[in-house]
């Protein structure tokens, strides 16, 4: 009887225990509304103190540069149909209220796949992905806004229908604020990378450019008179190269082979800790497409200041399309006074436009374009980060204010 009373109670205190570890876990998954981890803050939290700037944010290239496919208001209107010759095309197609890439081989279905997760912020281009479990692969066709066309997908073959390139963790890296993966064996000595499918934080959110924040968010709710920021890094007292390296995270390119996902990298890290040392100098001229920090390094403006990414650009805010704002940004170290071409381009001319000038818009070497019925590429452009004189640009410009 003893022996029952005794067996009984130690039951009763598993059942407790149980019971308080259970409880104790599903509190700790309340607080940990981030999937990044509880040293995150619930990325809501931000906006109580920053509402202002989580508006602007939240129109800026940055936070749209990745998101899932599910408005289609938002689709861009264009051709849906992209022929590559007379007997093969992709076709976009509505279906069960989802948006498709529909390839059709001599007018025969051959293969479909659903718009699951969009790339790009739209501002250019945005590129589609769909998901197979836990694979993620891109779609053959992709939006350019310039042209507002639907072209094939760059590095894409010219005459076939491809659906299986896989999107890695590195191009969430630069495109989300997150990505959760695991290593899955594939073979006897073959293993291969999963994207966790719903374990993603499409776009650049706040943490991802100023740390994690849970520490800092319980602080100042508890002490909501205290203004000082506590438990955050605060950007302005990086040093010049904390800045840089900050932005280099995703502005630096894509040629070096990492040692550590970049998703941990924290405000005050030091970038070239991610990356395996590169023994040999590179000889490749920096491309315009992604590599802005290179392009910026190779110029007098950098080399001969203490200038930072910050100095012309505000992430917070869109400022694309705005010569003029620029401008400003550019005539608080120079003076327009001492401009060569102010006789020949006039006092207004070069206060109110420096980039088309000194930061043109270029063709990139690296990512070009396919249109429909053309077998030819089409350059991606973008504004070039070297600041510099480039004759030729500076001809068109003059010609074109000549003409007016």
């Amino acid at each position: 009887m003893l022996f029952t009373k005794r067996l009984l109670w130690i039951y009763l205190t598993i059942g407790v225990l149980v019971f308080v570890l259970s409880q104790c876990s599903d509190l700790n998954k309340k607080k940990t509304a981030d999937i990044r981890g509880p040293q995150y803050a619930d990325p809501k939290s931000c906006v109580k103190c920053h509402s202002s700037v989580n508006e602007t944010f939240s129109e800026t290239s940055h936070f749209h540069t990745s998101s899932e496919v599910t408005d289609l208001k938002e689709f861009p209107k264009a051709d849906n149909t992209f022929a590559f010759n007379d007997s093969l095309k992709v076709i976009i197609e509505e279906r069960d209220n989802k948006m498709y890439q529909v390839a059709y081989s001599n007018n025969k279905e051959i293969e479909a796949h659903r718009f699951d997760i969009a790339f790009g912020s739209g501002e250019k281009a945005k590129t589609y992905a769909w998901w197979e479990q836990n694979s993620l692969f891109q779609l053959p066709l992709t939006y350019y806004k310039s042209v507002n066309k639907w072209t094939n997908s760059p590095g894409f073959p010219e005459d076939r229908i491809h659906f299986q390139r896989a999107i890695i963790s590195r191009c969430f890296e630069c495109h989300s604020s997150f990505a959760e993966t695991k290593i899955v064996k594939t073979g006897t000595l073959s293993v291969s990378e999963e994207i966790v499918k719903g374990a993603a934080i499409y776009g650049i959110d706040c943490q991802r450019c100023h740390g994690a924040a849970a520490n800092h968010v319980a602080f100042h709710e508890e002490n909501p008179e205290e203004n000082a920021p506590k438990y955050i890094q605060q950007i302005n007292k990086l040093s010049r190269q904390q800045k840089i390296d900050m932005c280099a995270v995703c502005h630096s390119g894509n040629d070096k082979l990492t040692q550590k996902s970049t998703f941990a990298f924290a405000p005050g890290d030091t970038l070239s800790e991610y990356y395996y040392p590169q023994y040999t100098r590179s000889t490749k001229e920096p491309d315009v497409h992604g590599n802005q920090y290179g392009m910026l390094a190779s110029s007098a403006c950098f080399i001969k200041s203490e200038m930072d990414c910050s100095s012309c650009h505000n992430t917070h805010v869109t400022e694309k399309n705005n010569p003029a704002l620029f401008a400003q940004r550019c005539n608080t170290c120079h003076n327009t006074d001492a401009h060569p071409l102010l006789p020949d381009i006039g006092a207004a001319s070069l206060t109110n436009n420096c980039i088309d000038c000194h930061m043109p818009v270029q063709p990139s070497k690296l990512i070009t374009f396919q249109l429909a019925g053309k077998t030819h590429k089409t350059p991606y452009l973008l504004r070039s980060h070297k600041i510099a004189v480039y004759p030729e640009e500076t001809q068109k410009i003059l010609s074109y204010l000549q003409s007016k």
